[in-house]
């Protein structure tokens, strides 16, 4: 039989948030490198024949983007480590039969079933790193949706020991919210570290080339940041309503107080993409008639500037986001 109920809850701990962070950045950007290689990257250069220009940029991206991914590999096994340096110092995890007794809790098994998880997804990136002694041939494996598959069950075993598996009422609804919001956060802030690495890789390119990637990128990004961040909003105020209740909640509880912090980085991230869609985008679409000209070439080191600018903001709302969620 459960035993009473505690009215004191534990702090957050160094190591239990650095953990929590540690996986969403490293799933973010996993997420990131996935999906912007086989939803924007990929679609920009279908059906166009590409020049040796092309075709060099292409492999070399491939590799620098994986390399990302590998550091995002590297951010999800700290997050494990630090997970179970969090559990030992409330639990002697030394001992082989706290250990054992920790595993078959829903915790401990699923930490064991993430670690799995990262080792297949990290068997995947070294794979695919491995395979551009092929040249581009080794960029277009299935490799890249057989990890991005793997990365959706990780994603799910993090929603399964977070806040919302612990609601008494509307569970279900909660998790699959969880799923969505970390998801659509990773393609989000994943997405847009892959995009100013493109453009900043992009910059080789002869002035119409680089126009030409410039926009196509933009165009391909803007849709599918554009579903995920509308999927965050959704999601978010979901999980909000869930969690905090109400507004004397909101504006009165260290959760409540973390998660407008998290709001106010999140709204620059938000209006700095607003302008990327609203003003800079047609103008790059414009410039693409006068790609060598000096207010074209302008707009563009503009372009990649906010692009970076978004994605430092977006990895502050990580970095709240693990307080947060511990």
């Amino acid at each position: 039989a459960p035993g009473p109920v505690s009215s004191t809850a534990q702090r957050p701990t160094p190591f239990s948030t650095v953990a929590l962070w540690s996986n969403l950045t490293g799933l973010a950007v996993l997420l990131g490198l996935l999906t912007f290689r086989l939803f924007v990257w990929n679609p920009a250069f279908k059906g166009v024949k590409p020049d040796e220009a092309d075709e060099r940029l292409d492999l070399e991206f491939g590799r620098a983007s994986l390399k990302v991914g590998i550091a995002g590999g590297v951010l999800v096994g700290l997050g494990l480590i630090l997970t179970l340096i969090a559990q030992a110092a409330r639990i002697n995890l030394l001992s082989f039969d706290n250990l054992i007794i920790w595993l078959g809790t829903q915790f401990g098994s699923l930490w064991l079933v993430r670690f799995w998880v990262t080792v297949a997804v990290g068997f995947v990136i070294a794979d695919l790193y491995v395979g551009l002694g092929e040249g581009r041939r080794g960029l277009r494996g299935w490799e890249w949706w057989a990890g991005l598959a793997a990365l959706i069950g990780l994603t799910l075993t993090t929603a399964l020991v977070s806040h919302s598996a612990a609601l008494a009422q509307d569970r279900e609804p909660a998790i699959a919210a969880d799923i969505v919001h970390i998801v659509a956060a990773g393609i989000w802030v994943g997405g847009l570290l892959q995009l100013a690495l493109g453009l900043w890789m992009g910059r080789s390119l002869p002035a119409d080339s680089r126009a030409w990637l410039n926009l196509t990128l933009s165009l391909n990004f803007s849709a599918l940041a554009a579903g995920a961040v509308g999927a965050l909003l959704v999601s978010g105020g979901y999980l909000a309503w869930q969690h905090i209740g109400s507004w004397t909640a909101l504006f009165g509880t260290a959760y409540g107080l973390t998660l407008l912090a998290k709001l106010a980085l999140a709204l620059p991230a938000f209006g700095i993409a607003a302008i990327n869609l609203l003003i800079v985008k047609p103008r790059l679409n414009a410039a693409l008639d006068q790609p060598n000209a000096a207010s074209s070439l302008t707009l563009q080191r503009r372009f990649g500037r906010l692009v970076r600018a978004e994605g430092v903001v977006a990895l502050l709302v990580l970095a709240v986001a693990g307080l947060l969620t511990d």
